[in-house]
């Protein structure tokens, strides 16, 4: 086993996934930016990735009808080449590069995304095809090395005139088609174990009451209004403060 799973483990693994489900369901996308860097605290990458990847392909089913129809597939399959080639390239990565450097990685982006969203920033024209792909292809690298696909398809899907349901309908789609991808590629390659799924299996019920939630959420009038900025300072403040620890561990003096 990678990890030894406590009843304090499982507790705390549990409450990310309810916090990052509820912000999923609510907004369409976050679960990854909320639950990679708070799981990382706790435990490394490696024994995280594979449960994300397989809850982020969980969560989908119950409002699967819906997103399909909100889906703009134009937008979503110039991605999927791209996040598949970086996906494999990215698990290469996650199993070889030193964790302290993808938790570095993994916090810069959440602040990147979190102050361009803020300064609410937009484009008044949909991407080219070979711009998605391009895309595609930088959030398959995060996909693979830290389960962490959403910072440039967020970005970009938030900086087009695409409508709020369209938006969360895309990022659903598409992060569910890499997770799964993800998933089934760990699961190839032999480095799916017994850990993985005994905290999937304890968490699942953190991960369905979250998403249910974050769902009743969105379609609340008042709380649509708000749902951007409020998912926003919460990603920007889960950034921040994964980027001082990573900062610490690296340029602190050693344990």
């Amino acid at each position: 086993m990678i990890i030894e799973l406590t009843i304090v483990t499982i507790g705390m693994s549990g409450m990310i996934v309810l916090i990052a489900a509820i912000i999923r369901g609510f907004s369409g996308f976050g679960f990854a930016l909320v639950a990679v860097p708070l799981m990382s605290m706790i435990m490394s990458p490696s024994s995280f990735v594979p449960v994300i990847f397989g809850m982020q392909v969980i969560a989908v089913l119950p409002g699967l009808g819906q997103t399909l129809q909100g889906a703009q597939w134009k937008q979503i399959l110039p991605l999927i080449p791209g996040g598949f080639l970086g996906t494999w390239g990215g698990l290469l990565i996650l199993y070889r590069a030193d964790p302290e450097v993808i938790g570095f990685v993994i916090a810069l982006a959440v602040v990147i995304v979190a102050v361009f969203l803020l300064k609410g920033f937009r484009f008044q024209r949909h991407f080219r095809k070979t711009e998605i792909a391009f895309i595609g292809l930088f959030a398959g690298l995060l996909n693979g090395s830290a389960g962490l696909p959403g910072p440039p398809v967020i970005l970009a899907q938030l900086a087009t005139p695409n409508t709020d349901t369209m938006v969360r309908s895309n990022l659903i789609i598409f992060f569910t088609i890499l997770s799964l991808f993800g998933i089934i590629s760990i699961i190839a390659g032999g480095n799916l174990n017994e850990t993985h799924c005994y905290l999937m299996a304890a968490t699942a019920p953190f991960l369905i009451a979250g998403t249910w939630l974050g769902g009743q959420l969105f379609h609340n009038p008042k709380m649509v209004l708000h749902y951007r900025r409020i998912c926003t300072y919460l990603l920007l403040m889960i950034g921040l403060i994964k980027f001082i620890e990573t900062v610490l561990n690296i340029f602190g003096p050693p344990a």
